[in-house]
């Protein structure tokens, strides 16, 4: 797993930390670095995307856009044990960590 189009420096410096997260946390864990800075194409690094079914360039789902929309990245540092679905439909246990750039704000 690598980004395939250019990544921002401050993003691109955690791809090799999305790339170990889904070595040593397994193949039924998914580790997903998105910039929402563009909803359409948010996803920039993925380990393990054969579980949600998505891939580098992936849009951001409505919980990512919900986030955002409501400022809840702004009460927290991260959401934890949430559900979500697997590209077949199976739920799992899903948790955010919100990295932020000090330039936005």
């Amino acid at each position: 797993m690598s980004a395939s189009k250019p990544v921002s420096s401050s993003l691109q410096l955690f791809v090799p930390l999305v790339d170990f997260l889904g070595k040593i946390l397994g193949p039924k864990t998914e580790v997903v670095l998105q910039n929402v800075r563009d909803f359409s194409h948010s996803v920039v690094a993925i380990a393990n995307g054969n579980l949600s079914g998505r891939t580098i360039g992936s849009p951001a789902t409505d919980l990512v856009r919900h986030i955002w929309q409501n400022h809840e990245y702004d009460q927290h540092n991260y959401l934890t044990h949430y559900t979500s679905y697997t590209v077949h439909g199976h739920p799992m246990v899903s948790s955010t960590l919100f990295v932020r750039n000090s330039r936005l704000g």
